[in-house]
């Protein structure tokens, strides 16, 4: 299997972790009876990992340009609109537009916290630099 398509495993293996665990009933605890907002910090944290590894894929395969930066995330906040839809249907969980709020900043950090820092030490992605390396299949 190729890196470009052995990058895009841990995207999928993410959104099945986020699948599975938005499909479970919640017990009563301290998600559900307090004033604080300890249900959107999940769904951030939870989300900030699906950016990360839509990041590191995106990086890994060379596809880090700015329109598919985006689409990228258009991808998360599409499968979070999905997931929130999905919890909606089921009759022990609710679906609300602060949860989808918080799958966006989450999805919109992650992403930016793993390819902002590669933008000056590497402004190229790493096949583009290893193809620009003497006696490359390019040079011959």
């Amino acid at each position: 299997m190729s890196r470009p398509i052995r990058a895009w495993w841990p995207v999928l293996a993410w959104m099945a972790v986020i699948a599975i665990a938005t499909s479970m009933r919640l017990p009563a605890g301290p998600l559900t009876r307090t004033a604080l907002p300890l249900d959107k910090l999940v769904h951030f944290v939870l989300y900030l990992g699906l950016g990360w590894t839509l990041g590191r894929a995106l990086w890994l395969s060379d596809r880090s340009s700015t329109g598919v930066v985006l689409l990228a995330l258009a991808v998360g906040l599409a499968f979070g609109a999905i997931d929130e839809w999905h919890q909606g249907a089921l009759l022990y969980r609710h679906a609300s537009v602060a949860d989808w709020l918080a799958d966006a900043a989450g999805v919109s950090f992650g992403l930016v916290l793993y390819l902002w820092p590669r933008r000056d030490r590497h402004p190229t992605p790493p096949r583009a630099r290893r193809d620009a390396l003497p006696g490359s299949s390019r040079d011959e």
